[in-house]
């Protein structure tokens, strides 16, 4: 007997339970498949063993990346010199701070406005991944855990 005469046979309320326990079952591998791909595509060894010579220009502009923006100009180095100086100088006192009684901030810099940018790009994308990987991983741990009552395919026909 073919599936679409066996489905006539079916109560409409059975069809679409069957129906739904498919939809569910394809959406469930559709998303291992996707996860498992995604993780596979950010892993830096395969890139590696790909492209290896893109893997060390991007390496190499990424070091010289972070030197420039995470060294400090000759001038900042100076200015910090120059405030050890002021400060043995006065022998141990804090400069006079605004009269609201906060102190102002120093400006950062470029580097230190790009590097602030990345972090708060990255923060989020972090933690999305990390609650993903526990929320699978406590998936995994206690199975399916679903508290509606499904129809297996083979049941009812």
């Amino acid at each position: 007997m073919s599936t679409h005469k066996a489905q006539n046979k079916l109560s409409e309320r059975k069809y679409l339970e069957l129906q739904a326990y498919d939809a569910k079952a394809a959406l469930t591998h559709t998303l291992e498949k996707l996860r498992a791909d995604a993780l596979r595509g950010v892993d830096p060894r395969a890139w590696a063993g790909a492209h290896p010579w893109v893997m060390v220009a991007s390496a190499t502009a990424a070091g010289f990346m972070g030197g420039y923006l995470f060294t400090p100009s000759k001038e900042n180095q100076a200015l910090a010199k120059l405030a050890k100086i002021e400060k043995a100088l006065r022998g141990g006192e804090h400069s006079p701070s605004p009269a609201d009684g906060k102190t102002a901030k120093k400006p950062k810099g470029w580097g230190g406005f790009f590097a602030g940018q990345a972090l708060r790009l990255l923060k989020p994308i972090v933690l999305s991944s990390l609650s993903a990987a526990v929320t699978a991983k406590a998936t995994d741990a206690s199975g399916e855990a679903d508290s509606t009552e499904t129809v297996t395919p083979g049941e009812g026909i």
